[in-house]
């Protein structure tokens, strides 16, 4: 799911990039666009994005969904959003800036292999794991229903979490749930990364606007990516 919702991002970024085949651009308007568009684009799809929690926490149909969110009010539709929406908008930077920075260092001179990317992409999922697995854990809480008496707000979530020892924060509080989220974090880079360049630069080969072969290499890898990693 979340590889669906930095589509919107990561396709916006790639327009702005302007890459050949074994060159790097490290204009930073490309990470500004991105964190801009990933910021849009969360709060845009966030009601949609409850729906499907709600069914997959919850084992109910669509309609049933829609109805949990309808009855406790619009005024809900968008709790638990920050934390999302923090997360997404550096995502955007910090996914595509390490993985630049990781591509560089292992071949400083392109073209790079299929290897380096997926190297790259790896880590750099690694990177995004560890930094932002906890705003989802926040997240996830904040749109149980389940918890809403318990945890009303996310300062609560967090005193609770900060009541904990050490290892208690970690293992029970900020990164429960931790190794999913990194299987599903660095299998999607490497697989987005490793395929965006050579499906973009086969189609920019037939003669495409130079947008065309961007725009369609982020949203065709990005959904294939998403459906793959999905159950995770």
């Amino acid at each position: 799911m979340e590889e669906q919702d930095n589509t919107a991002g990561k396709k916006l970024q790639h327009q702005t990039r302007a890459e050949a085949p074994g060159t790097k651009s490290w204009q930073s308007q490309a990470y500004t666009l991105g964190a801009i568009s990933n910021f849009m684009s969360t709060f845009l799809t966030f009601p949609i994005y409850k729906v499907v929690f709600r069914q997959q926490i919850h084992a109910v149909a669509l309609s049933e969904a829609v109805k949990q969110l309808w009855h406790e009010g619009p005024q809900y539709f968008y709790r638990g959003i920050y934390p999302p929406l923090l997360s997404k908008t550096l995502q955007g930077t910090l996914l595509f800036g390490t993985y630049d920075s990781l591509l560089c260092f292992l071949s400083p001179v392109g073209p790079h292999s299929l290897g380096q990317r997926w190297t790259a992409g790896l880590m750099s999922g690694v990177v995004e794991a560890v930094a932002l697995s906890p705003f989802e854990r926040v997240q996830n809480v904040l749109q149980d229903a389940r918890k809403q008496a318990c945890f009303p707000s996310t300062f609560s979530i967090l005193k609770e979490f900060n009541s904990y020892g050490l290892w208690g924060r970690l293992s029970l509080g900020y990164y429960r749930g931790f190794w999913p989220v990194l299987v599903r974090n660095s299998l999607g880079s490497a697989l987005y990364f490793s395929f965006k360049d050579p499906i973009q630069d086969g189609l920019a080969r037939q003669g495409l606007p130079h947008w065309v072969p961007a725009l369609v290499s982020g949203s065709v890898n990005g959904t294939i990516t998403c459906l793959i990693l999905y159950p995770l």
